[in-house]
């Protein structure tokens, strides 16, 4: 049967039957603490790292220097990361973007360099995927199975659709989110204190900004130091440690992994009064989705 295209939110989706919803799977694989997958843009396909904290496509500069480039003049020619502003940020217009089932035509990417991530994992990448592609899609996080479930939801079904993996609440804790300029926000609370804490599946760990209440510090654990590397290749000293308790929802976790930073220069501090963010060392805890047509996230017990 011939494939025919599906349009959600300006994005096309190749499937071979037109369904109220269309499931598909992607395989990762883990370059230290990234999730890996494969994607292709125009002829250049291979890897991609999945990046819920950036809002769109970022490519690779390396492999695009054929490509006409044009000056980011939303962000006035600057990108911020977490290490400080990267300047000089460049886009193209790709002809193609297929990722799964995913296909989108005639979009404008980022250009970055990206050579630190790849000597640093010894793999090729050709660019980081954004949130802008999860949309009208409910996205689980199997890390047992080294899979991401997808679940294109069309718009006119979203309030009765249902995974059938959560039915029973005492396994699923079934969570509010926001999305808020392209990142996806969650409360949790450390010492009784309510916290922002944005989901970045990119960060290779979980986050602190250093300029939260003594209280909150009063529940770490101090380890020792480590350097961050970020979108540039300038690097930032922290603080590494453990706090105690972090809850979220009415899930507690225990000793969970952080470091210590300033964020007040960083890709995070316009969305004003983040206090942090959940990366890998929380999304791998546990198998977690996330439903971004009704801004719900599920946590399996």
């Amino acid at each position: 049967m011939d494939k025919i295209p599906v349009h959600f939110n300006g994005i096309t989706y190749s499937i071979n039957d037109q369904k109220d919803t269309i499931g598909f799977n992607i395989p990762f694989t883990k370059a230290g603490n990234l999730i890996v997958v494969k994607a292709k843009v125009d002829s250049v396909q291979g890897n991609f790292i999945i990046d819920s904290g950036n809002p769109g496509l970022v490519l690779n500069q390396t492999y695009f220097r054929n490509y006409k480039t044009i000056t980011d003049t939303e962000s006035g020619g600057e990108s911020n990361g977490i290490n400080g502003t990267v300047s000089n940020v460049e886009q193209i217009i790709i002809s193609e973007f297929v990722f799964g089932k995913l296909l989108e035509n005639q979009l404008k990417a980022d250009l970055l360099p990206l050579g630190h991530i790849e000597n640093a994992r010894k793999l090729k990448i050709i660019g980081l995927i954004g949130i802008k592609f999860f949309s009208n899609c409910e996205v689980i996080f199997d890390f047992e199975n080294s899979t991401l479930q997808f679940t294109i939801i069309n718009k006119k079904f979203s309030k009765n659709y249902k995974n059938r993996l959560i039915g029973d609440t005492n396994i699923v804790k079934i969570l509010p989110f926001t999305i808020t300029d392209n990142r996806l926000i969650v409360q949790a609370s450390i010492a009784n204190k309510k916290l922002k804490f944005i989901i970045d599946c990119a960060a290779e760990t979980n986050i602190l900004h250093s300029k939260l209440p003594n209280i909150i510090f009063d529940k770490l654990n101090v380890l020792g130091k480590t350097l961050l590397t970020g979108i540039g290749s300038n690097k930032i000293e922290a603080i590494q440690g453990e706090i105690e308790d972090l809850t979220i929802g009415n899930k507690k976790l225990s000793n969970l992994p952080f470091i210590v930073t300033n964020l007040e220069k960083t890709c995070f501090s316009y969305l004003g009064c983040v206090d942090g963010v959940l990366g890998f060392d929380f999304l791998s805890l546990q198998k977690i989705g996330f439903n971004f047509t009704n801004n719900q996230m599920y946590i399996w017990q």
